[in-house]
């Protein structure tokens, strides 16, 4: 029967490609122990029959920001095979060989578990960002991420330094290797050379930025290093984004928040509701927002937290409202009920049929090309395409007439390149007559040449659009055969 190997090597995520070398080591590859990215390269031993040490990620240069799995080796642990997806491989997943030099117990690497908590408690923090740098000479710069950058500056003391810490150019680093993030358990663990010091980063929002340093002692090959987070006094900014000419909330706006002391930016995505919210913003600060969404003009607000008492938790709450932005497609559109939206019917103003027929005009082809660019242009969009007849001809094959039309058309857009699942088409026959010419009433050709149509009606959209109605008529008038007789049961 097989036996669980526990957790001290299985996690919540993947573990695979098992191997145990002749030596008794287990290496297998895990995306489950908040590695250097995907699936990395674990290693254990057994310590009774029952149990097995932690496991321990072997590091780079085996490991990458990648997947990495399938290690083998040879049975005097000299040459081996794993595969990986890094960079710079020839395909997807590529298998790559490797030749391990004797390396004596003063190259090996520490393992070295780096956890964050909040001050004055017990409670690990997770999602915190930590950038490590391995300590320079004076002088020396090194990026920690690409917001921030360390200095060390001489004092006029001996052997004393001082380290300064100041924002940095956003494109000062890419790729950056040597920011980690805390896991559910508010830790990761790198291996790191022994007698070597370094200085650590830690940031998450709501807490102040803690600054740390520690050293990996020689011999020692394993160890922890815990870095307090002290919490900020500061307040909550919650908020909706909504359309100024509806009211209803825009779903997905991107929302900035500019501190008017430190010039930063905060970034966030409103929810589905329309939904933000800013968990810390400092006190004694002015600060701009400002939301963002496709087809809409952007919308400006401003926060203040000066006089304000941080001391009490307090929720503060800013809305911003979107106008939306006609472009010049929309103008070109035709509603009944004043806007582009769920249940709105929109008429094109070509979009007629000759008499007894299927076949897609080359004036409404035009109107349809219109259709498939606004389909285009919201994605969410789906819609109907009812097609009438007029009152002529059975009731029956009207019917027939018109779902064949509306077939034609829904064939038209799908063929420009718009997915047939965000179209329905659907044959109304006579039941939807825009005028008087039912059965039995005496019509001229143009009367009954705007009942044959195909309309538009929107199911489904996210974004709300706002276009001007037009009535309008045909611009050319098909006349039936005047000897043609017409049944009207």
């Amino acid at each position: 029967k097989p036996v669980n190997l526990g957790e001290t090597i299985n996690t919540p995520g993947n573990e695979v490609f098992p191997f145990i070398h002749d030596d008794g080591t287990l290496y297998f590859a895990s995306n489950g122990w908040g590695g250097l990215g995907g699936l990395d390269i674990y290693s254990s031993v057994m310590i009774t029959d029952s149990t097995w040490a932690k496991a321990r990620n072997i590091g780079t240069p085996f490991n990458s920001r990648k997947d990495d799995f399938g290690f083998i080796l040879n049975v005097l642990g000299t040459e081996g095979y794993f595969t990986s997806a890094r960079d710079g491989g020839h395909g997807k997943d590529d298998i790559y060989s490797f030749k391990i030099p004797v390396i004596d117990k003063e190259k090996q690497l520490v393992d070295v578990t780096i956890c964050t908590f909040e001050e004055g408690s017990d409670n690990r923090l997770r999602d915190v960002e930590v950038s490590i740098l391995e300590k320079t000479k004076a002088g020396d710069k090194a990026n920690l991420s690409n917001r921030y950058q360390m200095e060390l500056v001489e004092t006029n003391g001996k052997n004393e330094y001082l380290l300064k810490l100041k924002m940095g150019d956003n494109s000062a680093v890419e790729n950056n290797n040597n920011v980690f993030a805390t896991d559910s358990k508010g830790q990761f663990v790198l291996h790191l050379p022994q007698g070597k010091e370094y200085y650590l980063l830690a940031k998450k929002n709501g807490y102040t930025l803690a600054e740390e340093s520690f050293k990996t002692k020689q011999g020692q090959l394993q160890m922890e290093y815990c870095i307090p987070l002290k919490t900020k006094n500061c307040m909550s900014l919650k908020g909706i984004v909504k359309n100024k000419k509806y009211n209803n909330p825009i779903p997905f706006a991107s929302v900035t928040l500019v501190s008017e002391c430190t010039g930063e930016e905060l970034v966030v995505k409103a929810d589905a509701n329309g939904a933000y919210e800013f968990p810390c913003l400092e006190c004694n600060c002015d600060y701009y927002l400002k939301a963002a969404k496709k087809n809409f003009k952007n919308g400006k607000n401003k926060v203040i937290t000066e006089k304000k008492d941080c001391n009490k938790p307090k929720i503060m709450t800013a809305n911003l409202e979107l106008t939306p932005d006609l472009g010049e497609l929309e103008k070109e559109f035709i509603a009944n009920n004043g806007g582009i939206k769920e249940g709105a019917v929109i008429e094109l103003e070509n979009i007629f049929y000759d008499f007894d027929q299927s076949y897609i005009r080359n004036e409404a082809s035009v109107d349809l090309d219109k259709v498939v660019r606004l389909m285009k242009k919201y994605p969410s969009m789906i819609i109907e395409l009812s097609s009438h007849t007029d009152s002529r001809g059975t009731y029956k094959y009207n019917m027939n007439l018109s779902q064949k039309r509306a077939n034609a058309a829904v064939q038209y857009i799908v063929k420009h390149g718009i997915d047939n699942r965000r179209l329905v088409a659907r044959g109304y026959g006579e039941n939807m007559l825009r005028n008087r010419c039912a059965d039995f009433v005496d019509c001229t050709e143009e009367e009954h040449q705007r009942n044959r149509r195909t309309e538009i009606k929107i199911l489904k959209l996210d974004e709300k659009v706002m276009v001007n109605y037009i009535d309008n008529a045909p611009k050319k008038i098909d006349k039936a055969n005047p000897n043609r007789k017409f049944t009207w049961k």
